[in-house]
């Protein structure tokens, strides 16, 4: 995470992580961008859960999460 916020612009307004893991929580995700990026740069985050619809019923599967930093 360190990395990737080295080589982001100062003239950037989000960012957005992905993880296809099922053992990672959106919080998670959620506190790595608020750690990295918003704590530095303020802004806002979002961090949801990435799902598949199951076919014929009102069922998801968890994939993974996501979760974004953006500044207006």
């Amino acid at each position: 995470m360190e990395e990737c916020v080295k080589i982001l612009s100062p003239k950037a307004k989000y960012m957005i992580i992905n993880s296809y893991t099922t053992g990672l929580s959106s919080v998670v995700t959620g506190n790595l961008l608020e750690l990295h990026v918003r704590s530095e740069r303020g802004g806002n985050i979002e961090a949801d859960n990435l799902v598949i619809p199951v076919e014929q019923s009102s069922m998801y599967l968890p994939c993974g999460t996501t979760a974004r930093w953006f500044t207006e």
